[in-house]
C-alpha cells in the first residue's frame, strides 16, 4: 500500500494585464496555464488602480511551482516573450 501524496497548497498567481499589446500576452498566458486542467482552479479579474484599461487577473491554483515554472518557459518560448516569476 502506498501512501497518497498530501494535498497541494494552493498559490496565486496575480497577473497585471496592460496596454494593447501587454493584454494579448496575459490572456494567452492565463490561457496556459488554465490549460494544466487544475480543477481547483479559482480566476478573479479586477480593475486596477490605473482604470478599467488595466486589468488585474488573480489565479489561485494547485499547481506545484515546478510546474508553473515549466508553463513560463514553453510559454516565453513559443511567443518570444520573457515571462518570469517574481516573488
Amino acid at each position: 500500500m502506498t501512501a497518497s501524496s498530501p494535498p497541494a497548497s494552493p498559490l496565486t498567481i496575480t497577473l497585471a494585464l496592460t496596454g494593447a499589446s501587454g493584454l494579448p500576452y496575459g490572456v494567452r498566458l492565463l490561457e496556459h496555464l488554465l490549460a494544466a486542467k487544475d480543477s481547483e482552479a479559482q480566476v478573479a479579474v479586477s480593475d486596477s488602480h490605473k482604470g478599467s484599461g488595466h486589468k488585474i487577473v488573480e489565479l489561485t491554483t494547485t499547481l506545484q511551482e515546478v510546474q508553473i515554472a515549466e508553463i513560463l518557459k514553453a510559454f516565453s518560448a513559443e511567443n518570444g516573450v520573457t515571462v518570469s516569476a517574481v516573488e
